[in-house]
């Protein structure tokens, strides 16, 4: 990596872990300056302002993190299987990369419709995630019997997402801790929640 990378990534760094410790409005481009040692004016070169600063640290980190996520057919084993080493990963990388994700938490709490380049970054962010999780729970409906495994993956999986947000949002305030609650709880909730839906349609099927 050139200097100029390096100098980049270290602003992306610092301000990553300020924005997710002390959240985006509390800080100062002068106090990113001073955590990556990257001097002001290098840092306007760079991007501009501070809004430029936090599309890049939210670009960067959700890209790392979507292409670290195993697809379905990254994965072996029964429907169980695949779900535990999925959700593991999951939990693994959410944790390694709290700072982000409780950035991403405050933002979506705190942007207003008036940002809609944050509004259309967000959205982004969502669907992506939204979609990695349909096509691997769509694979483990269709083993599991499903019929409309498609649709049905569509429609469950933001809620993976709004039990992520809850986790980080609440972490240390509950007993139970950000890993455990994904890879055990959340990844109990969706096979649950696709063993019903399959029970439910072969019931149906066979009045």
């Amino acid at each position: 990596m050139n200097a100029r990378g390096t100098t980049y990534h270290q602003v992306l760094d610092a301000a990553e872990q300020l924005f997710g410790d002390r959240g985006y409005s509390e800080v100062s481009i002068v106090a990113i300056c001073e955590a990556s040692g990257v001097p002001v004016g290098s840092i306007y070169h760079h991007f501009k302002n501070k809004a430029g600063i936090l599309r890049a640290v939210l670009e960067r980190g959700v890209g790392d993190f979507f292409d670290a996520l195993p697809r379905p057919d990254d994965l072996t084993g029964s429907a169980r299987e695949r779900m535990n080493a999925h959700y593991t990963t999951s939990a693994d990388l959410i944790v390694a990369n709290l700072s982000l994700f409780r950035l991403i938490a405050s933002v979506q709490l705190h942007s207003t419709p008036a940002d809609t380049e944050l509004q259309q970054l967000l959205r982004q962010i969502s669907d992506g995630g939204s979609e990695i999780m349909a096509q691997f729970i769509e694979s483990v409906a269709i083993e599991l019997g499903i019929d409309d495994a498609a649709h049905y993956a569509r429609k469950i999986a933001p809620l993976n997402l709004v039990f992520l947000n809850g986790m980080v949002i609440t972490a240390g305030s509950v007993d139970i801790d950000i890993h455990t609650g994904i890879r055990v709880y959340l990844q109990n909730f969706i096979l649950s929640s696709i063993l019903a839906h399959a029970q439910a349609q072969a019931l149906m099927s066979s009045h």
